[in-house]
């Protein structure tokens, strides 16, 4: 079986390692993809699946929310080295924490976000502007923003060019692009295989590299200003390092062998801020 890559259009085949997951691998530019149509996905986030996950589920509690907002400060600090000011809109807003976060230091932020319940708590429980929909739903006015952030999004989309499309007609000339998804490319997944947590085949149709996320953003026009991969204990408060859940994760790498990500090219996460 082959099918069209999402990034190049050279056709992709069954990826040896990851095949049975329902993962392709292009033959030519190299990019991971589990086909899948915007349609299969809109029915996971709208109509109420992915919000009921064990982990999801936290985006919009209450007890959470300190949490979260660490996680977003984290994020502001890094979108603040490349633009301090201006409007943004965050992609895929989860329960808001980021977009008050962003507001909180200065932005003009709100958001969009497809699971309804993670929307309607941003607006309830903390007050911010987070409209339900997704991203190619939205009426956004050509050229009208300054940041566009994309926190663990882009795995989540099917031909993720079209997505990189819009934000490129909706920032201004200039303007940036922040985004995080999970690095296929780190030594967690080298060592971890299909044990892996990011992989999330029921969720994410898309793995990327440093390589072929540089691909994608250079293919929809943009102008790449950096890329880095971050570990995941950045964003972790004390409270969620002590977290059993994070104690199991922790107790799984060691079993392999990794204590830590040591090559700082490595992290299990990648992110990239890309200019229009």
């Amino acid at each position: 079986m082959t099918t069209d890559c999402w990034l190049c259009g050279s056709a992709a085949g069954v990826d040896e390692d990851l095949g049975d997951l329902g993962f392709v691998r292009c033959a030519q530019c190299g990019f991971v993809f589990r086909p899948a149509s915007q349609d299969e996905l809109r029915d996971v986030y709208e109509g109420g699946a992915y919000q009921d996950r064990d982990f999801a589920a936290g985006y919009a509690a209450d007890d959470t929310i300190d949490e979260r907002l660490h996680n977003a400060r984290v994020r502001v600090g890094y979108v603040q080295r490349f633009a301090r000011s201006g409007k943004l809109l965050d992609v895929g807003a989860a329960g808001g924490a980021f977009v008050l976060a962003a507001g909180r230091a200065g932005l003009d932020a709100r958001g969009i976000e497809p699971s309804p319940a993670f929307a309607r708590h941003a607006r309830e429980r903390l007050g911010v502007d987070v409209a339900d929909g997704r991203l190619e739903d939205a009426d956004i006015e050509p050229r009208s923003l300054d940041v566009i952030t994309m926190w663990h999004v882009l795995e989540h989309v099917p031909e993720p060019l079209a997505a990189l499309a819009i934000c490129m007609r909706a920032l201004r000339p200039g303007g940036l692009l922040v985004l995080e998804v999970p690095n296929l490319d780190s030594v967690m997944y080298s060592v971890m295989g299909r044990e892996w947590t990011h992989l999330d085949p029921q969720a994410h149709v898309a793995q990327f590299t440093g390589a072929t996320l540089t691909d994608a953003l250079q293919r929809a026009g943009f102008t790449v200003l950096a890329t880095e991969t971050v570990a995941i204990d950045a964003y972790l408060s004390p409270r969620e390092r002590l977290a059993p859940g994070h104690l199991a994760y922790r107790a799984k790498l060691l079993r392999h062998g990794v204590a830590r990500a040591v090559d700082a090219r490595r992290h299990e996460f990648l992110r990239a801020v890309a200019q229009a």
